[in-house]
């Protein structure tokens, strides 16, 4: 589920750009996500690095990325995939002890079903 939903909103982002109509743009748009993990973040412009937030500053410490990104994981198709598999999920059935932090689960995987 999560890894059709990431195809499907990454299909409708490119839908939706005019500037990215042909393989070719969307060839080069892809990869320039890729490079440093850009698609993660909603914001691969910040300038200012005390104006790092938190989430971005573990992700330097972590070595995810070499600039000073903002908002990890709040990149647009990473949570509209997101959004779409804890829709899926609200109504599903608690089992004891599987729910722990079932978030951070389908956050990881949404991201890495947009990174495919």
């Amino acid at each position: 589920m999560i890894g059709s939903t990431g195809l499907a909103s990454t299909n409708a982002f490119f839908e939706s750009q005019t500037d990215l109509t042909t393989d070719d743009a969307r060839k080069t748009f892809a990869k320039e996500g890729l490079k440093d993990l850009k698609f993660l973040y909603s914001n691969t412009t910040a300038e200012d690095p005390k104006a790092c937030d938190f989430l971005s500053f573990v992700s330097i410490i972590l070595d995810l990325s070499s600039q000073l990104f903002r908002g990890l994981f709040c990149g647009p198709l990473v949570l509209c995939t997101f959004a779409a598999h804890l829709s899926a999920i609200s109504g599903a059935v608690e089992v004891d002890g599987w729910k722990e932090k079932p978030a951070r689960s389908g956050l990881v995987l949404s991201a890495a079903a947009v990174s495919s």
